[in-house]
């Protein structure tokens, strides 16, 4: 079973191993992020992901991660992360970034940055 790394980072965002799931997750909400219990579906799918595009799941919590620059890889990482059980994989939390993710009720939102 997955366990929280040590270090105040995750453990301060509430990231903790619950009763009943295998892999550590927040039950909190980040300002901005949807609620939980949303229905999400999978998007913006990229070769190695273990889900494809059209997979539903469900939000069991959110953080958001500051953006810290990576100049060696011209890039900015961070934003909104949510952690999602999916369908196929019930008591699973799986983390995810949120552009990889839209709301399942068709209102066609992708996941806030």
């Amino acid at each position: 079973m997955f366990t929280v790394p040590n270090g105040p980072g995750l453990k301060r965002q509430g990231v903790r191993n619950w009763p009943g799931y295998i892999g550590a997750f927040t039950r909190d909400q980040a300002v901005g992020a949807w609620a939980n219990g949303t229905r999400v579906v999978k998007v913006n799918t990229l070769p190695r992901d273990h889900h494809p595009d059209g997979t539903f799941g469900t939000v069991l919590g959110s953080i958001m991660i500051p953006p810290k620059a990576l100049p060696e890889r011209g890039v900015v990482v961070g934003g909104m992360f949510y952690y999602v059980e999916w369908e196929p994989m019930p008591g699973v939390a799986v983390g995810i970034v949120a552009l990889k993710l839209a709301r399942a009720d068709g209102s066609g939102e992708q996941g806030a940055a």
